[in-house]
């Protein structure tokens, strides 16, 4: 699997548009993204009945081309990817679906990504030439798909269902129209996928896993030293890649936009703390990069360089399909980065120097290492975390928004016995306004059982504990 780069050199990587200034280009990009939202993305209102006659996605394999499917993983979303298919014979929703559905039920187990699975492929075949069958019809942003499986959909587990239904919804409403998959079951009122009883249509965001969505409708704003700044760097990494530095672990399932910031003028108290506005927007075709969420970031002290082009880059990854950055109104810097989905976020910076710092966009999680309040984005679910015989210190890291900026962590072995515990603090105190933090945490040796290292905050109030994530640790 192809890792970007920690950081992409702005003057490598710059795309300039002929003709056009970044604030144009900016311009479109936020004016795309404010579009009125209609009815909240995360409502599941049911279908009203139509009288349209289902069509039968059959497609004509003209040549094998790349579809855009998405493979299932265990804890995240699933993952976009591609599948060798048939290409339509007509242009239609329909058929784009019907055969984006084929190939992620023909793809062969070896081009399948390593940590992730295809439960769909066990589904059962139907005619003599062992042929997919699926009906497609489109109401308005609403894509209903009747599979006729009279073997079954294979799914041996929870897990597997699970998994299956959210490949199934990624896949039907890749189309930038359609936001909402329904799936039926030839002559039945509800379809049954292992465990899962599907009646209504769902978004991608009803099935992500995550037990909260990306904050929609607050704009977040920093404190802010108000003192001129300049972009040095914008980078792009997807999953672990610059998290990971250090520390050998499985994928994080994050997606992070790093800019580097430079301060040019004094810098009260030798900490630059830009401001910042960031906001998650609905993003309606055509102008979406293929996505369907826009987080708009603004930096009102940020100045744009002269002669620097504007930033456009578009990814073949999850959950981020493009980043554009550019000069916007009044000489200040705006930052969009498509998304394929409201999957929680957070924006946050950190200073790097007495006139540095660098603002994080991070997107995403492990689904059960996310709350609302802390994000733990290193050791993930089960990594290695060293030799039980001699003790081991692994790295933590992620993001918080807790009072004081104070993070607690403790571990616990297999008995639950407390043989571990400290502090973290994070870049930002208490506030709508998120800081990063990294620790590193020490496990004595001989641990009896699996370990779990559990982060949590104190209630400013009472003390109590809140926002505990737990984390089983695996030891050699």
């Amino acid at each position: 699997m192809r890792i970007l780069p920690r950081r992409l050199r702005v003057q490598a990587l710059l795309l300039v548009a002929v003709g056009l200034g970044g604030a144009i280009i900016v311009a479109a990009v936020f004016a795309a993204a404010r579009a009125t939202p209609s009815a909240s993305p995360l409502s599941s209102a049911t279908v009203a009945a139509t009288t349209g006659t289902i069509q039968t996605a059959s497609p004509i394999a003209v040549a094998p081309a790349p579809l855009v499917v998405y493979y299932a993983r265990q804890g995240l979303p699933p993952f976009r990817a591609t599948a060798l298919g048939g290409v339509p014979s007509r242009n239609s929703l329909e058929d784009r679906i019907g055969a984006r559905l084929s190939a992620l039920w023909g793809a062969q187990p070896r081009f399948v990504p390593p940590d992730m699975s295809n439960p769909f492929a066990k589904s059962g075949r139907v005619g003599s030439q062992g042929q997919l069958g699926t009906g497609v019809r489109i109401d308005g942003d609403v894509a209903t798909v009747t599979f006729d499986l009279p073997g079954g959909w294979g799914v041996t587990s929870a897990s597997e269902s699970q998994g299956l239904y959210q490949q199934l919804v990624y896949t039907i409403t890749e189309d930038p129209e359609i936001r909402r998959a329904l799936i039926r079951e030839k002559g039945k009122a509800e379809a049954v996928i292992g465990t899962l009883v599907i009646a209504e249509p769902a978004t991608r965001e009803d099935v992500a896993g995550y037990t909260f969505s990306g904050t929609k409708t607050p704009t977040i704003v920093g404190d802010g030293t108000q003192v001129p700044e300049e972009l040095t760097d914008i980078g792009v990494a997807i999953d672990s890649d610059i998290l990971t530095r250090g520390f050998v672990g499985n994928e994080v399932g994050l997606g992070r936009v790093g800019v580097d910031l430079r301060a040019t003028g004094s810098v009260p108290g030798g900490r630059l703390d830009p401001r910042f506005t960031a906001t998650l927007e609905r993003c309606d075709p055509p102008s979406c990069d293929g996505g369907k969420w826009t987080l708009a970031v603004t930096l009102p002290d940020l100045t744009w360089p002269a002669g620097r082009p504007a930033f456009a880059e578009t990814f073949d990854r999850s959950p981020i399909r493009s980043v554009r950055a550019a000069e916007f109104q009044g000489g200040t810097v705006a930052i969009a980065v498509r998304l394929d989905d409201a999957r929680p976020w957070r924006v946050a910076t950190e200073p790097t120097g007495t006139d540095t710092a660098r603002l994080y966009i991070d997107i995403g999680g492990v689904s059960a290492d996310v709350n609302e309040n802390i994000a733990v984005y290193l050791p993930g679910p089960d990594q290695g975390a060293g030799d039980r015989a001699s003790g081991c210190t692994c790295r933590v890291r992620g993001a918080a928004r807790v009072s004081e900026g104070k993070i607690r962590w403790r571990v616990r072995d297999g008995t639950g016995r407390e043989v571990a515990r400290g502090n973290a603090m994070a870049s930002r105190g208490t506030g709508p306004v998120w800081g990063v933090f990294t620790t590193t945490i020490t496990i004595p040796p001989a641990v009896e059982g699996q370990p779990t290292l559990e982060v949590f905050s104190l209630s400013s109030r009472d003390g109590s504990e809140q926002d505990l994530i737990r984390i089983p640790l695996t030891l050699h």
